[in-house]
């Protein structure tokens, strides 16, 4: 069942046994089989690494995102059908249906609004943010990921691409320190070294966890509008560079991967933006399956489609120095207009037509 999950949400919601069933069944057995739950908690996407994880979703079969739930202060790995919308949701009543560490959401109406009011900022496209940036030490680690001269600079790069890019209307600065790109903390993780790779698959614990360290010390993550945790990555523990939340706060950067071309990209999923996409076929369509053996890429489903492909956003993955390069990289016009940076006679909508609209 736990496959089912993940590659046919629908259908596991279907063949899941009805609560009044499930109870009837001997305790020893209750506990292995699948279980529905309803309670107050969050609904997040994050980024991951391409090949790591996969969001399964009838109309979306590419890799490059994640969902992950709290629910009653336990995380699970998320999964959706066809009827929920993938959108962040921050606390709400939520339903879904449990088995072991993941659930499956879809069995009820993917809340509009917050079920209360959120407390805090949400990330500015449009203007000032505030960023807390926590520089994390595991328990037993000595040295920290990255040292406070390093960061600042790097951080002031992606204020000057922000500034470049929105035509200056967005920008970042500290709340404690509004002269400076952001406030750092010096923070001590409770894990150690060995045990990093915990949060390969817990980027909610991470940020948990990260966030409590930092409130300890006066630094409330919620008085923000972003946050970020840089580690170090012992023993490759992590199999990314980057991850962060869709549509909301909430970004891990791994030393050394922590300059413009991972933070810029990191910090945007938390404006909204997902990766700048690329359709390489071999069909004569413009995107899809083709049916022609050999070609450029494979004949199966979405084979076409690269996620990091495009070549010039920094939603990409590509790799060059320019990319670091404050003044050189974009956004894509089409990432712009989402963001508002783009707007009025600037955007015009072809139709398929051929025809503006």
């Amino acid at each position: 069942m736990r496959g089912l999950m993940e590659t046919a949400p629908d259908q596991f919601l279907k063949q899941a046994l009805p609560e009044s069933e499930r109870v009837r069944l001997p305790k020893q057995l209750q506990s292995s089989i699948e279980r529905r739950v309803i309670g107050r908690g969050s609904f997040a996407t994050y980024c991951v690494l391409p090949g790591s994880e996969t969001v399964h979703h009838p109309n979306r079969a590419h890799v490059g995102y994640a969902h992950e739930v709290r629910l009653d202060g336990k995380f699970y790995s998320a999964f959706v059908s066809s009827s929920w919308k993938e959108r962040s949701v921050k606390m709400a009543k939520l339903e879904g249906v449990v088995l072991e560490d993941a659930i499956v959401m879809g069995d009820s109406p993917t809340p509009d609004e917050p079920d209360g009011p959120v407390p805090f900022p949400p990330p500015n496209p449009a203007g000032t943010n505030t960023v807390l940036y926590m520089v994390a030490r595991f328990s037993d680690e000595v040295i920290d990921p990255i040292d406070d001269t390093t960061a600042l600079g790097q951080m002031n790069a992606v204020a000057t691409f922000w500034l470049n890019n929105s035509s200056s209307a967005v920008s970042i600065r500290g709340r404690v320190n509004p002269s400076l790109v952001m406030d750092v903390v010096h923070i001590t993780l409770p894990r150690s070294m060995s045990q990093a790779s915990i949060y390969n698959t817990g980027f909610g614990l991470l940020l948990l966890e990260a966030r409590d360290a930092a409130a300890a010390l006066g630094y409330n993550y919620s008085n923000y509008n972003l946050d970020v945790v840089v580690t170090s990555n012992p023993a490759d523990a992590f199999k990314y560079a980057g991850r962060a939340n869709i549509g909301e706060q909430g970004a891990h950067l791994v030393s050394p991967y922590t300059s413009l071309r991972t933070a810029g990209h990191e910090l945007a999923h938390n404006l909204g933006l997902n990766h700048a996409n690329y359709w390489r076929t071999d069909s004569v369509r413009p995107f899809g399956k083709d049916s022609f053996p050999g070609g450029y890429v494979l004949d199966t489903v979405n084979a076409e489609w690269l996620e990091y492909g495009h070549y010039f956003s920094l939603m990409s993955a590509q790799m060059s120095a320019e990319m670091d390069d404050p003044t050189k990289p974009h956004y894509t016009p089409v990432e712009k207009a989402f963001l508002g940076w783009l707007s009025g006679s600037a955007v015009h909508f072809v139709g398929a037509s051929g025809t503006n609209r």
